[in-house]
């Protein structure tokens, strides 16, 4: 299996801005949107396929491996929460999307990245 990252930064607190709701360490690389794309399809083929365990594993390398936009950092999360749920990790679902409650935070997402996140808050 091709991971898009070998190995996670820290995790730090978060929660004034999209920014440092990630919290991604300065030393991480952007990554491609032809990347995150092939790592969106091939969350969205495990999770047809039943593979929630593996769905979860490409969405964490994909988090803590690169920097993200925040939209694509909030579209990344909001997919793993819906993951977790499908897990049965239903606290841990809600806990990913928290800092997401705070509107300064997403205020700073495109509308329909609001929509989206908004969304799975209220299922999480």
């Amino acid at each position: 299996m091709n991971s898009p990252a070998k190995s996670s930064g820290p995790k730090t607190a978060a929660p004034r801005s999209a920014s440092s709701v990630r919290g991604a360490p300065e030393y991480l690389r952007t990554i491609s949107p032809e990347n995150l794309n092939k790592a969106f399809a091939r969350v969205g083929q495990a999770l047809r396929e039943g593979l929630s365990n593996e769905a979860e594993k490409i969405l964490t390398i994909t988090i803590q491996g690169y920097k993200h936009t925040d939209d694509d950092f909030a579209n990344l999360k909001r997919l793993l929460s819906f993951t977790l749920e499908t897990l049965g990790k239903y606290k841990e679902s809600l806990d990913i999307l928290r800092p997401f409650e705070d509107e300064d935070i997403r205020s700073r997402l495109k509308k329909e990245t609001q929509v989206r996140v908004t969304t799975q808050l209220a299922v999480a």
